[in-house]
This record gives C-alpha cells, structure tokens and sequence, in this order.
C-alpha cells in the first residue's frame, strides 16, 4: 500500500462522506457516495480501485482508533473515546461492503 492511497481512503473518508459524523450530508442533493467515491478517483487523475480505497479504509480508521484511545489514555480525554468507537463502526462498514 502506498502513502497516498493511505493518504486518499482518509480524504474519502471524510469527503465523500462515510464518516458517521457527516451530519446534514442528503444523498439525494449531493449525490450517492458510490458516485461520489467514483468522482474523487476520477479527479485525483489515477486508477483507483474502490474496493481498494475501502478497504484501506478500514485500516485506516482501526489505526485512528487505537491511537485515539491511545491519546485518551496519555491525556484523560474521554471525548477521545467517542471518536474511536466512531472510527471503529465506520472501519467495520467499510471492510464488510456496508456503505453504499
């Protein structure tokens, strides 16, 4: 795995938006994500595979987690925790194909 497709499954996260924190994002005014993805691949200007992106993806966010916990650990800041249990559903989605 590249540095830049651990990079770009982190700008898809957050952008297409997978992110469970994405409030307000409409599929219906916005697009699908499955397009979305399919347009940020197209715009980065490189053969991307979607399922590859996904499931970097996962690894990604399972990293993120631990170290949020990590942190929350080091620092006493429970939000922390928050975040992680964040990251670890949208991980899980994201492997098992459940974000359309």
């Amino acid at each position: 795995m590249s540095p830049r497709l651990w990079d770009f499954a982190y700008l898809a996260y957050r952008l297409v938006p997978y992110a469970e924190d994405a409030d307000g994002f409409d599929p219906e005014l916005f697009g699908r994500p499955r397009d979305r993805l399919r347009m940020l691949t197209d715009a980065y200007g490189t053969e991307i595979d979607p399922a590859e992106v996904m499931a970097v993806m996962a690894r990604r966010l399972d990293e993120l987690a631990d170290f949020s916990e990590q942190r929350a650990a080091e620092t006493g800041r429970r939000d922390l925790l928050a975040h992680a249990a964040m990251y670890r559903r949208d991980a899980h989605a994201a492997a098992k194909g459940l974000f359309k």
